[in-house]
């Protein structure tokens, strides 16, 4: 049995058992890339069942997956997060995650925190420039970092500054949300603390 204890009476035994440790797994890893080829070997299965399996998960409301930002002159990874609407089971488990995934936990905190109807994106290319969120909110696009710690340092702009200036014509906001309590403004980058953001 999962964690959530969901049983999908629509499934065999041997689906369910896979869906239940699939479903352990993200919780297990907050906020992780999933590799579906990684699933396709560890479970000799096919690209459409393990579709169906994350088309479950959506109908029955538990999260949702967030793909990558759609741009043509960059090679960005093929992977997609997969994240929880309600943080509950991950706060009844905290003490069970590891230092290293902390940011991890405040990334799917923040996603379980939004409330917007708006396309909400990943950015990260295969050398490693990444960007948490990406909200697409009319014609701008609200990118932001999210730190764990209180204090900011120069190489958290770097991935917001890469894109800024790759996109110059993209009218965007740009942010770092951090778990201190000051604001400041690096360049057009936007500093405050992550939960003024969620109450603002």
């Amino acid at each position: 049995m999962n964690y959530l204890g969901l049983e999908f009476l629509e499934l065999e035994a041997k689906d369910q058992t896979i869906l239940d440790e699939l479903i352990n797994y993200l919780i297990d890893n907050p906020s992780c890339f999933i590799d579906v080829n990684k699933i396709l070997r560890q479970y000799s299965l096919n690209q459409k069942k393990v579709e169906s399996y994350f088309n479950l998960l959506e109908e029955k409301k538990l999260g949702k997956r967030i793909y990558m930002y759609p741009v043509s002159d960059l090679q960005l990874i093929s992977h997609f997060k997969f994240l929880f609407f309600e943080y509950e089971i991950f706060s009844q488990r905290k003490k069970y995650y590891r230092p290293d995934q902390e940011g991890a936990l405040l990334e799917q905190f923040f996603f379980s925190s939004l409330k917007t109807q708006d396309p909400i994106y990943l950015f990260r290319t295969v050398d490693g420039i990444e960007i948490d969120f990406i909200i697409k909110k009319n014609d701008e696009l609200i990118c932001i970092e999210i730190k764990k710690d209180q204090f900011i340092y120069a190489g958290d702009f770097k991935s917001l500054h890469f894109f800024d200036q790759k996109y110059p014509e993209i009218k965007k906001q740009l942010f770092v949300l951090h778990n201190g309590t000051r604001d400041q403004n690096e360049g057009k980058v936007q500093v405050i603390p992550l939960s003024k953001y969620l109450n603002s």
